[in-house]
């Protein structure tokens, strides 16, 4: 270990001052293992090790260096999820890894994307072919009697009364194919025909999001909440332009920031209902798209106290055309500012 410190310091500036950093953390590293052969630790003691440098008794790892011994800086990618997690969670997280290093390793070299189908008039990529095979492969082998149905692959039929999964390989595909980060890959899972627990994550986001109905949603293991506030003056108000009349995208921006609002575009409905589960949107407006990745983002939401309609305010999402969805507080006036930009969309003429 102290032979890979010394090697690996020349590669950095100040290599005489990094050496002896990286040979404290050496020497805490193993002291601490020497310690685990007289003494027990639980998680709670791990952790405070690990942000603090210190054991829970105080006493500093490093004694020699008591002012200036450096903090450890161990994140790991996804933080460590509740133990007490639902089992079908635990596989919807462990294959919604797998599949979302697929999305940002081929990420990097975007040049290799090649298209290799066409599903209902919509180019399909390989990137998204080999995401939606991992999903599968992890599904698969921990549940084989389930059904699966996915964007890409489509329905694979389990025995009756199974759960369901419902899977989107590539949440955010057009963010993707072009390089911008907000992408991600979603499961969502219906037992007894309720949607009953949702799988979000966006992997160069460094973002998890996973929701259990009645049991809340969590984002990197830390309970989500939608924002308390009232106030739709200088509230971010997601919009996804995808599919919408050019008309009325205008007529509802121009009424948004009348209202003092802040409009945001991700380019996709489902990242904009994440980011008021988190509360960092108040509300959001587009169309639905991903019916996998609509209904995860769905549940996190609700379960983070939010609320989701369709443009008369009725919470028959299924029944409408466009979807809205804040927090308690301002959806219904976000529903009136809908009206406000203009009379209701005719979709049959625009063919939707």
């Amino acid at each position: 270990m102290f032979r890979i410190a010394r090697a690996a310091a020349p590669m950095f500036p100040g290599c005489d001052v990094l050496t002896r950093t990286i040979l404290t953390f050496v020497r805490s590293i193993m002291t601490y293992l020497q310690g685990l052969e007289n003494r027990d630790y639980n998680s709670n003691e791990l952790q405070t090790w690990i942000n603090t440098g210190k054991r829970e008794s105080g006493n500093m790892l490093c004694p020699n260096h008591r002012r200036s011994a450096p903090k450890l800086l161990m994140v790991p990618l996804f933080q460590t999820q509740d133990s007490r997690m639902h089992p079908l969670v635990t596989i919807a997280l462990r294959a919604s890894r797998d599949a979302a290093d697929v999305l940002a390793q081929q990420s990097l070299r975007l040049d290799r994307i090649q298209v290799v189908q066409d599903i209902e008039g919509k180019d399909v990529t390989s990137i998204e072919v080999d995401a939606d095979k991992s999903l599968r492969y992890h599904i698969q082998n921990a549940y084989p009697n389930h059904s699966i149905e996915s964007r890409i692959s489509g329905l694979k039929a389990g025995k009756p009364g199974e759960p369901r999964w419902l899977l989107e390989p590539a949440v955010g595909s057009t963010n993707l194919f072009h390089g911008f980060q907000a992408f991600g890959v979603a499961i969502a899972i219906e037992v007894n025909e309720q949607l009953s627990h949702a799988v979000v994550i966006c992997p160069l986001l460094n973002e998890e999001f996973i929701a259990t109905r009645g049991a809340g949603a969590q984002l990197n293991s830390r309970r989500l909440r939608v924002s308390p506030s009232d106030e739709l003056s200088g509230a971010l108000i997601g919009i996804d332009p995808i599919d919408l009349d050019p008309v009325l995208l205008a007529d509802i921006q121009t009424t948004l920031l009348q209202a003092g609002c802040s409009p945001r575009m991700l380019g996709e409905t489902t990242l904009d209902l994440l980011q008021v589960a988190a509360g960092r949107y108040r509300a959001g407006w587009g169309i639905p798209s991903s019916p996998a990745g609509l209904h995860a983002a769905a549940l996190i939401l609700q379960e983070a106290g939010g609320i989701c309609g369709t443009e008369t305010g009725s919470p028959a999402v299924a029944a409408g055309k466009e979807l809205l969805f804040a927090n308690p507080r301002i959806f219904k006036r976000l529903v009136k500012l809908r009206h406000q930009a203009g009379a209701l969309m005719q979709y049959d003429t625009l063919g939707l």
